[in-house]
């Protein structure tokens, strides 16, 4: 197993965002399932005060009000994308781009 944490944002802070927040900061409590450590790293929402109250709230070690900064940042190696449908191309299309892992759970597009 490595120790080398991986680092996870969740680009939506909605009630199905703050899920994935929660769940992501759950990883590996129930199961010893071998996988590295969770660095939860950034919640990312359109609305600032959404974004840092699930930043805080779930542990979090910052919030911005824009995807971009998510896909921008090196330190960040996995994505929750949790926003309307229609959004989910552009920003899983861009988070590829920028090497990510992505989760989206939604239609990656209408």
């Amino acid at each position: 197993m490595s120790t080398t944490p991986l680092s996870v944002a969740v680009i939506g802070a909605g009630m199905a965002g703050t899920t994935h927040a929660n769940a992501w900061r759950q990883v590996g409590t129930v199961f010893d399932l071998g996988l590295p450590p969770v660095r939860l790293h950034t919640i990312a929402d359109a609305y600032l005060p959404f974004a840092e109250d699930a930043a805080q709230r779930y542990g979090y070690e910052r919030a911005v009000d824009d995807w971009r900064v998510v896909a921008e940042d090196p330190d960040i190696d996995i994505v929750s994308i949790v926003v309307g449908n229609a959004l989910h191309r552009e920003i899983a299309e861009a988070l590829i781009r920028a090497g990510k892992h992505v989760l989206c759970e939604k239609p990656l597009a209408d």
